[in-house]
C-alpha cells in the first residue's frame, strides 16, 4: 500500500464505520504483534550494548595505533612497489660480474652485495660469493642431480674436475650443461640469441605474471657478459665469457672464482627452470 492509498483508506475509514472496524483490528494485530517482539528487541538491544561497551576500548586502541603507524604502513606500501626494480638491478649488477642468484641466499642478500659492489668492496664482495657457493658446493651439486636427473653423471665429472682444481676442465662442462637444460626444459637455448636477446627469453616470458618473479628472471633475458658477442667484448673484456671459453678464444679462463661463477649460473637456471610454481611467486602486499 503506497501512501496515496493509505490516505484514502484512513478517509474511509471516517466516513464509513465498517471500514473504521477493519483499521481497528489492523491497529490491535499491530500492537499485539510489537507486544510480543519487544522482549526479544530489547535484549538484542541490551546485548548490542554490552558489545559495544566491551570493544569500545580495543577501538580506540585501534584508532590510537592507525594514527601513529600509517605514515609507517603508506612507506611499507611505497618499499614494496619499488623492491622488484630494485631487486632486479641487484641480480644484473652481479650478472655484470658473473655471478648468480641462489635461492639459498637471504632476500637481502643480492642487495647487500651489489651495494657493497658499488661502493667499490669489490674483492670482498668476489670473495664472499665464493665462500657462498664453496660452502654450497655439494647441496648443488645433489639438487641439480635430482632435478635432471640424466645429467647427473656429466655433472658428477665436472664437479669433481672442480674440486681437483681442473677448471679448465670443469668451466666447459657447466656452461654447455647449463645451456642443455634450457632447451631441456624452454625448448631454447640460452647462447643463442633470438631479437637480440638470449633464445630462452621468451619462455622466460612466459613464467611470470607478477613484477616479483620477473626481476628474479631478469638475468636470463638480457645479454650480460657470460653472453656476450664480439661487439661486446671490447680490449678490456675480462669477464668468464661462454664464446671465448667455447671457441678457444680465452686461454685464462681456468680459474678457481670463474668455475665458481659457472656453477651459480648453472645453479640459478637448475633453481628457476625447475620451480613449476615460480610465476606464483608475489611480492609483498599491503594495504593501509
Amino acid at each position: 500500500m503506497d501512501k496515496n492509498q493509505l490516505n484514502q483508506f484512513l478517509l474511509k475509514a471516517q466516513q464509513d464505520p465498517e471500514t473504521a472496524k477493519q483499521l481497528a483490528e489492523i491497529m490491535k494485530r499491530v500492537v499485539e504483534a510489537y507486544d510480543r517482539a519487544r522482549p526479544a528487541v530489547q535484549l538484542v538491544a541490551e546485548r548490542f550494548a554490552a558489545m559495544l561497551e566491551k570493544i569500545q576500548p580495543a577501538l580506540q586502541e585501534l584508532q590510537k595505533w592507525w594514527i601513529e603507524f600509517h605514515p609507517n604502513l603508506v612507506r611499507l606500501v611505497e618499499a614494496a612497489k619499488a623492491m622488484p626494480p630494485a631487486y632486479r638491478k641487484a641480480l644484473m649488477e652481479l650478472g655484470q660480474r658473473g655471478w648468480y642468484l641462489d635461492g639459498e641466499m637471504g632476500l637481502s642478500t643480492p642487495f647487500e652485495f651489489a651495494r657493497a659492489i658499488s661502493e667499490g668492496q669489490i674483492e670482498d664482495t668476489e670473495v664472499a660469493l665464493e665462500d657462498h657457493f664453496t660452502m654450497r658446493l655439494d647441496a648443488i651439486e645433489s639438487e641439480i642431480a635430482a632435478a635432471f636427473p640424466s645429467r647427473a653423471r656429466i655433472l658428477a665429472a665436472a664437479f669433481r674436475a672442480h674440486k681437483d682444481g681442473l677448471y679448465a676442465c670443469s668451466i666447459p662442462v657447466f656452461l654447455t650443461q647449463m645451456d642443455g637444460i634450457c632447451m631441456e626444459v624452454g625448448n631454447k637455448y640460452f647462447f643463442i640469441r633470438e631479437n637480440r636477446r638470449p633464445g630462452i627469453a621468451g619462455h622466460i616470458d612466459q613464467l611470470s605474471d607478477n613484477p616479483l618473479t620477473a626481476a628474479m628472471l631478469a638475468p636470463l633475458t638480457e645479454i650480460l657478459p657470460i653472453s656476450a658477442g664480439p661487439d661486446a667484448r671490447g680490449p678490456g673484456f675480462w669477464q668468464l665469457n661462454r664464446h671465448t671459453v667455447i671457441h678457444g678464444e680465452s686461454v685464462d679462463y681456468d680459474t678457481r672464482r670463474n668455475s665458481l661463477r659457472a656453477i651459480s649460473l648453472i645453479n640459478y637456471v637448475s633453481q628457476m627452470l625447475s620451480q613449476p610454481k615460480l610465476a606464483s611467486i608475489q611480492p609483498p602486499s599491503v594495504t593501509p
